[in-house]
């Protein structure tokens, strides 16, 4: 045993090696089969969450939102998705569909991309890779891009994964956490299959969304095309596409604005904010005033959204910075902006490209019917406007009476509403005023009330329009600076006004007015002025056929009335029968007659309608007496000489109340007054104050004859002596025949041994003798040689009124020639001007003779005056003549109307001056051997006024359009000319010319200038300058020459060609218009068109020159070049 056992020891150890070592490798035999089974166990895992992925993907049908929702729930199974985006790109946009911030879910956003510096994601786009940041602050300098978000707690550890369809990349996932190293390798493989998977479905998702957003726009178009091809008015219309267009993109609101000139009106809008806003908001047009405005001014989409910079703007709070997107799609067809479409986001949706297209179908749609549906109602309302025009036509014709023709038109017009109509208003002229006669509408009976009178001198469209005699339309009367409110007509905004002319009368204005800005056309303006001319026709057959009834009832009741004062001779009666016949043809509530008495003193003789009027007659009236012998008004508003009431307090009479006195005179002596009242504030018309004075005549006449008849035998051979007189001057046709009669006649009726009768020179200050009686024939003639100062006659010069005769002591040696010392003179004057004197001798001159002196004194001032007003009636005459027959002759020179080319705009306007001068414009085509379009264009101005002017104005036209014809060369012309000129004429005139040889399509103006006024040119960039060149006038020298000169016009270029009569206009400072407001008006309205720079200047002259009579002729030509 002893011997054994350590044989067998290294055996033992042998077995035990042997043993461990079957151990170890069936111990790491088992590891590996469980490390096997667990990697296994993992793999299906992740082969379930695959397939789970997929399960989700085919459930969540290609909506996008909910397959975000299926990859965010899957990543969040790998790792912690406490910090989470799931991203689209949309070329330079970032759409995020799941935003998960700290656990807190964001809403989707879009950002827009920047090259400039595109951070990690814009980096994984370009590179297509995945990326696994540990940590942010170790690995910064090693990343690819530097991540752009900076926040006070930023992540520390990051995965990015691309989502890649075929070779691009559809989006991104990017993962992050405020931990380092909390995502690795694995993590990242794991996202990557994931992104793979639900790449493909996100991009058939987006694509699926497309298509659905596509279809749902044509829809929309289809079924937009089809609601309005259906004619329909124009607010139903905007309403319906407004609507349809919200309803089917209800992330929008839609409106429409219409354009009116050059403003924007909403006419209908789904956006809440707006809707109680139409249509009384309104934009100008114009850069500033909001997208619809600019985009209506620039005849293109305007889209405006400001989308945040990802990753830069990635606000906490995920709300989208700045103003809502909205878009502005013009709505235009053939170059005419209609209006503007305007969409605005409601949750903050953004318009991609085909959402703007889709508002440019539909805008392009809208316009076809907008136009469709203006032009059949302009059709129909036209055609209804005729039909009205001529039942209008037929009924104001057909009847004379002023008050039913009124009212027929106002209930035709209603019936029809002819224009649309708010305010229709009639105004007559009466005198120098335009008074409202009948209207309909609000305001009316306000107008009618209030007696509505415009002066036709005064401001306002209304006057504006009589004193112009020619028709306008206002569009919006805010702008237009002659507007004046009328009564109840705060909210008028537009207005169209026309002359009712008949030959050279105007009866009145007819006015029509909105509360719409811009409701009527020319059209409108067109009937609006025939319908004026008709009812001017009518209104002066009406006016004829009521002064003949109303001259037959006066006739008949004069007649009447004259019987019957001619049968009594009692005062009493007399004055009845006045005051009776007044009655009948003027309506009054009262009438008196005051006379005078013994004393001098105003009474009360008789009474009509007064309360107080039995007790007060008899009573003396303490109102104001005209001087005998003077001048006085036939009729005088009563308070002007019942300066303190006396005979409104003595009869007691209501206010307010108009009160009208007819002054009873008889041969220059003042009896007293016909007083005629009426309650209220209404004057006496004209005609009405006509009446009374016609009755006061004759009450003059019969009161007289009445208070005189005790006194009739006395009188009669002083009434005989003054008829024989007044008889005898009536049939003397020249001043001399008149005074040698009554010269004859005053020593044989009134038995005066001597009279001279004086004519009064202003220019000498001196009298001199006419005619001389009752001396010897030498005294006599040297009588009428020697001149007499007004002192030596005892005559003030400037005593206005009729002066009575007066004393005076002759000088020696007119007292030696006229044979006595003491003489009386009677100065002889009428509209306080001197005319002459009568001298008698004093002592000839006694009782009744003083009369009948004074009444032949009256009848030598009405022969000098009708003498005087003969020869200034004649010399009017002839100069009327004169003007007249210059200005037909002007005028049948001038063009009838302006070349018209393409690309250009010509305008000319001429007015004649009273005193006509020989301005004159012309255009001919000249003949050209090289085919070119050449058009001659003069201006001139003749140095001459009236008839001489109008005839060298007529040569110098004819020779220039002989010589012009066939030349191309301005100067040569002008030299040619100014030889025609100096050889067919002898007179001293000459002719100021501008002439110009424009070329349409260069645009290039050669001119020469001969002493004219020089043209101011207008560039497009502002700057206005007088062109160049000088010359002498036409017709002075015969060898003048004349510098040629050439300018080129671009678009937007305008030439303004005038006659002095523009800048020498003077005001009543006698300050003339001048250059700089000339050249001021041409830059201001150049970007407008020729004619209505031709109408701004000529209204700037006028209202410079107000109502100073213009002495020149106003002659302006307009050049425009517009393309």
């Amino acid at each position: 045993m002893a011997q054994f056992a350590p044989a067998n020891e290294p055996q033992v150890w042998l077995y035990l090696v042997v043993l461990f070592v079957a151990l170890a490798g069936v111990g790491a035999l088992l590891l590996r089969r469980r490390q096997s089974r667990r990697a296994l166990e993992h793999r299906l895992s992740e082969l379930a969450m695959l397939a789970g992925v997929g399960r989700a993907i085919l459930d969540a049908q290609l909506d996008l939102n909910r397959l975000g929702e299926v990859v965010y729930r899957q990543a969040s199974q790998i790792v912690p998705t406490s910090i989470f985006q799931l991203g689209l790109f949309d070329a330079d946009r970032y759409r995020l569909l799941i935003w998960v911030m700290d656990g807190r879910t964001r809403p989707p956003m879009e950002f827009r991309l920047t090259p400039d510096s595109p951070g990690i994601v814009g980096w994984m786009r370009e590179s297509r890779r995945s990326l696994l940041v540990r940590d942010f602050e170790s690995e910064r300098d090693s990343l690819p891009a530097q991540p752009r978000y900076l926040s006070p707690d930023p992540p520390r550890s990051a995965v990015f994964v691309p989502l890649l369809v075929g070779d691009s990349v559809l989006g991104a996932i990017a993962i992050q956490s405020r931990k380092p190293g909390a995502f690795t390798e694995s993590h990242l493989r794991l996202l990557t299959i994931v992104a793979n998977y639900a790449a493909a479905a996100l991009d058939n998702g987006r694509l699926y969304e497309q298509a659905r957003r596509r279809a749902a726009q044509l829809e929309l178009l289809a079924e937009v095309s089809q609601q309005i091809n259906a004619i329909q008015p124009l607010p139903s219309l905007y309403q319906q596409v407004v609507g349809l267009a919200a309803e089917k993109f209800a992330h929008y609101s839609v409106s429409f604005f219409e354009c009116h000139a050059d403003t924007l009106t909403l006419s209908a809008t789904t956006r809440p904010e707006w809707q109680s806003q139409a249509p009384t908001l309104t934009m100008a047009l114009g850069l500033g005033n909001g997208i619809a405005a600019e985009s209506a001014l620039t005849r293109r989409p305007v889209l405006r959204q400001e989308l945040p910079e990802f990753p830069r703007d990635m606000a906490e709070t995920g709300a989208m910075p700045g103003p809502q997107p909205e878009l502005a799609v013009p709505v235009e067809i053939d170059g005419q902006v209609l209006g503007v479409l305007h969409a605005h986001s409601r949750d903050g949706s953004t318009f991609d490209e085909s959402m703007v297209a889709v508002f440019e179908s539909l805008g392009a749609q809208m316009a076809i019917a907008i136009l469709e549906a203006r032009v059949y109602a302009a059709e129909r309302r036209r055609a209804e406007q005729l039909a009205a025009l001529a039942r209008a036509s037929s009924a104001v014709t057909s009847t004379l009476d002023m008050d039913d023709l009124l009212d027929e038109l106002l209930d035709l017009l209603a019936e029809r509403e002819f224009f649309g109509y708010q305010h229709v208003r009639i105004f007559l002229a009466q005198g120098g005023k335009l008074e409202y006669s009948a209207g309909a509408g609000k305001g009316a009976a306000r107008c009618e009330a209030e007696g509505l009178t415009y002066e036709l001198s005064g401001p306002g469209l209304i006057a504006r329009t009589g004193r112009t005699r020619r028709p306008m339309l206002v569009g919006d009367v805010t702008v237009e600076p002659d507007y004046v409110t009328g009564p109840d007509s705060e909210n008028t905004r537009s207005e169209m006004t026309a002359p009712m002319v008949m030959g050279p009368r105007l009866m009145g204005v007819f006015d029509v007015q909105s509360d719409k800005p811009h409701a009527f056309t020319a059209d409108d303006l067109l009937i609006l002025q025939t319908l004026a001319d008709t009812l001017a026709v009518a209104v002066r057959n009406a006016r004829l056929f009521d002064a003949e009834r109303r001259r037959r009832h006066l006739a008949e009741t004069l007649r009447e009335v004259s019987a019957a004062l001619t049968s009594t001779l009692s005062l009493d009666d007399v004055l009845d029968l006045i005051l009776d016949g007044l009655a009948r043809v003027v309506a009054y509530d009262a009438a008196s007659i005051l006379l005078v008495n013994e004393g001098r003193q105003l009474v009360l003789r008789a009474s009509r309608g007064s309360p107080g009027a039995a007790a007060a007659l008899g009573a003396p009236v303490d109102v104001q007496l005209f001087p005998t012998g003077e001048d006085h008004p036939e009729t005088v508003v009563f308070g002007e000489v019942d300066h303190r009431g006396a005979y409104h307090n003595l009869l007691g009479l209501p206010d307010p109340h108009a009160c009208l006195g007819a002054v009873l005179a008889l041969r220059g002596e003042h009896l007293g007054y016909l007083v005629v009242d009426r309650a209220g504030q209404a004057e006496f018309a004209p005609e009405e104050a006509g009446l009374i004075a016609a009755f006061a005549s004759q009450a003059s006449v019969a009161i007289e004859n009445a208070r005189l008849y005790t006194a009739q035998r006395e009188e009669t051979w002083v009434n005989t002596a003054l008829l024989q007189v007044a008889e005898a001057v009536v049939g003397r046709p020249t001043l001399d025949d008149g005074l040698e009669t009554v010269a004859l006649l005053i020593p044989m009726l009134v038995g005066v041994g001597r009279v001279a009768i004086y004519q009064w020179d202003a220019a000498t200050e001196k009298f001199y003798a006419r005619r001389v009686r009752g001396l010897e024939r030498e005294a006599a003639a040297d009588l009428q040689r020697l001149a007499a100062s007004a002192p030596d006659l005892g005559i003030d010069v400037l005593a206005g009124a009729l002066a009575q005769a007066v004393d005076c002591d002759l000088p020696p040696q007119l007292a030696a020639l006229f044979g006595t010392r003491a003489g009386i003179v009677w100065p002889l004057r009428a509209r306080g001007e001197l005319l002459g004197a009568m001298l008698a001798d004093r002592a000839d001159v006694f009782g009744r003779r003083v009369s009948i002196m004074n009444g032949i004194a009256h009848q030598l001032t009405m022969v000098m005056e009708n003498a005087l007003l003969a020869r200034e009636v004649a010399q009017q005459q002839r100069t009327e003549r004169e003007l007249e027959l210059a200005r037909g002759i002007q005028a049948s020179f001038l063009p009838k109307e302006c070349p018209g080319v393409p690309g250009w705009e010509v305008s000319a306007y001429w007015q004649a001056a009273r005193q006509v001068g020989g301005d004159f414009y012309d255009f001919f085509l000249l003949r050209t051997d090289d085919g070119r379009e050449r058009w001659g264009i003069v201006i001139a101005d003749v140095a001459d006024k009236g008839v001489p002017a109008a005839l060298y104005m007529a040569l110098s036209r004819t020779l220039m359009r002989t010589v012009a014809i066939n030349r191309v060369s301005p100067a040569t012309t002008l030299a040619r000319v100014n030889q025609l000129i100096l050889a067919d004429t002898q007179s001293s005139q000459f002719v100021t010319m501008f002439y110009a040889v424009w070329e349409p399509d260069t645009g290039r103006v050669r001119y020469a200038v001969g002493g004219h006024n020089l043209p101011l040119w207008a560039r497009a960039d502002g700057v206005v300058r007088p062109l160049a060149g000088r010359g002498a006038a036409l017709g002075v020298f015969d060898d003048a020459q004349y510098e040629e000169h050439q300018i080129e016009m671009t678009p937007g270029d305008v030439l303004l060609l005038y006659t002095d009569g523009v800048p020498d206009a003077i005001n009543a400072d006698d300050e003339d218009f001048g250059m700089d407001r000339t050249s001021e008006v041409v830059r201001h309205m150049r970007p407008e068109s020729a004619q209505h720079i031709v109408d701004a200047i000529a209204r700037s002259v006028q209202t410079h020159a107000g109502q100073r009579e213009a002495f020149d002729d106003l002659t302006m030509v307009v050049l425009k070049r517009k393309s």
